[in-house]
């Protein structure tokens, strides 16, 4: 039923793409790579934000990876607003050698963070990890999310969360496909 949805969603895209005149397309595309560069703007700060240094060398899932420690530089202002959280963490990366990406980080609030103002406070000692694992050789994708973070919301409601999400079972997307002519 999950993939029969899936599919249905393709199919759609397929069909609204197909209709898309090429400004319309080149005006997607222009969308899609504004929204990237907007989300990857705050770690251009990383080289400002952080004293980076070699912590170590490891094997990590059969792999070997570097593990660069990072820790807040003192006196560090954000450019943008999406880094304003730079100061008040320290963290770990684990750096694939082969792939040179990151596999691995992991951080920890140094002092109280706030989102949206008064929304959520996340205390301080709150502590997240990311991990990814190579898929057939090919591609890296999620492996695991572990949060242990107290937070208050609206400075009102204290919450304590534990949360470890693994992600497993992955499989190679199969599909039918057939060459048609091109009908312009």
């Amino acid at each position: 039923q999950e993939e029969r949805k899936e599919q249905e969603k393709l199919r759609k895209s397929v069909d609204e793409r197909r209709k898309e005149t090429p400004a319309e397309r080149e005006r997607r595309i222009s969308e899609w790579d504004r929204k990237q560069e907007h989300q990857r703007a705050p770690f251009q700060e990383i080289p400002d934000a952080f004293d980076l240094r070699l912590a170590a060398e490891e094997t990590l899932d059969g792999r070997d990876v570097y593990v660069i420690a990072a820790t807040p530089k003192p006196g560090y202002k954000p450019k943008l607003a999406a880094a304003a959280y730079f100061p008040k963490i320290k963290g770990k990366l684990w750096i694939d050698k082969q792939d040179n990406r990151w596999v691995k980080a992991e951080f920890e609030s140094l002092d109280t963070i706030s989102f949206g103002g008064i929304l959520v406070r996340l205390a301080r000692g709150s502590r997240a990890t990311f991990e990814e694992t190579r898929i057939n050789d090919e591609v890296w994708l999620p492996k695991r999310v572990r949060v242990d973070a107290s937070a208050r919301v609206m400075l009102v409601a204290a919450a304590r969360a534990q949360v470890d999400i693994a992600f497993s079972n992955y499989r190679k997307f199969q599909a039918d496909s057939r060459l048609v002519p091109d009908q312009r």
